[in-house]
């Protein structure tokens, strides 16, 4: 996918308080991604805990003013496509 990028996602002083850090391990040698340090099992981690972490980390790389923008723009088609689909 064009412009996309990976990232890790640290775990914030705030969620660490919450849970116990799930098991680490040394990545694995065979492992061709551009990757260095500890890697953990996301299965290894609680589902409310995980979800918690990835929204977090989402929230955190979103633009909230371009996302206001796309969903008042977004709005404003539906209302369009509503009163066209209405005829």
């Amino acid at each position: 996918m064009v412009g996309t990028k990976s990232s890790s996602i640290d775990r914030n002083p705030i969620a660490a308080a919450k849970w116990q850090p799930a098991p680490t391990a040394p990545s694995k040698v065979t492992d061709k991604r551009a990757f260095q340090g500890l890697t953990c099992q996301a299965e290894a981690l609680a589902p409310d805990d995980l979800a918690d972490i990835v929204q977090t980390a989402i929230e955190q790389r979103i633009d909230q003013a371009v996302l206001d923008l796309v969903l008042t723009r977004e709005k404003r088609e539906r209302v369009k496509l509503r009163t066209w689909l209405a005829r």
